[in-house]
């Protein structure tokens, strides 16, 4: 698994406190491969619920379960901690080959996607 260094300033809000990241290393994704230009990750001072440190990088989104977590950082997503800890997924594991209308989909891979991928926001979701 390679990373993506990335240069970054992270900051809460307007005028909020501001934490300069002179290079912070992204985990790969490989369904997802860049999150920060799809919005999924977001520069952000936030302390990650899951791993409580602030790492300068969130998910900007709620995934499924029953904590609505936010601000989770993409070091949890991808190592499975986030939903190894809580349960959560980021993307409808049945929806990972079109609920059923594909070919089956190896469940190493739904797991990937589900578990450890950072999901998008899409205006016509499945659900």
């Amino acid at each position: 698994m390679w990373t993506r260094t990335l240069f970054y300033q992270a900051c809460e809000g307007r005028g909020g406190n501001c934490i300069i990241l002179s290079s912070m290393e992204l985990p790969y994704f490989k369904y997802h491969p860049n999150p920060i230009s799809t919005g999924s990750i977001v520069p952000s001072a936030e302390v990650c619920p899951v791993c409580g440190e602030s790492r300068g990088f969130v998910y900007d989104g709620i995934p499924y379960g029953s904590n609505e977590l936010e601000h989770i950082c993409p070091w949890c997503i991808a190592d499975g901690t986030a939903h190894e800890k809580f349960g959560v997924e980021f993307t409808d594991t049945e929806g990972v080959g079109g609920y059923g209308r594909w070919e089956k989909v190896p469940t190493k891979l739904i797991e990937e996607v589900a578990f450890r991928t950072p999901g998008f926001d899409s205006w016509q979701q499945e659900h």
